[in-house]
């Protein structure tokens, strides 16, 4: 499944919000999964497991226009109660199916040459991404 995967030193589950960050394509956005509520953990892996996820690049496209059952924006409510982690891309594993999983820093640079482009091109530039600089470090 897209945008699933767990951290490499301690095995937490995430989801991957964005794979690479504007002018820093080796830092990706996460979303810690394990300390959601029971609704808005269902409501978001609800949402990574349909269609309009398994067909998107990023899958804060869709927390940016998406909400949770209690009427609030998705990424907005991650970003405001510091669920959105800026991690090494280097850190992360992606687990695409349960019998395979690859670097996400490695997904980039496949995805990368694949689209002929830089690791920085990667990157959302459009202005939906919350300021880098008020994400929290894992």
């Amino acid at each position: 499944m897209k945008h699933v995967g767990k951290m490499k030193n301690n095995g937490a589950k995430v989801v991957v919000a964005y794979r690479t960050l504007p002018g820093d394509a080796y830092n990706a956005l996460v979303v810690g999964t394990g300390n959601l509520g029971d609704s808005y953990h269902d409501s978001l892996m609800s949402l990574v497991q349909g269609l309009d996820a398994q067909q998107a690049n990023e899958l804060a496209d869709l927390l940016s226009v998406r909400k949770f059952t209690d009427g609030s924006n998705m990424l907005q409510w991650l970003h405001a109660n510091g669920h959105l982690k800026k991690v090494p891309t280097s850190g992360v594993l992606m687990t695409p199916t349960p019998q395979s999983s690859v670097s996400l820093d490695e997904l980039n640079q496949i995805i990368a040459e694949q689209k002929g482009v830089s690791l920085d091109d990667l990157a959302i530039t459009d202005g939906k991404i919350p300021n880098p600089k008020k994400i929290k470090t894992a």
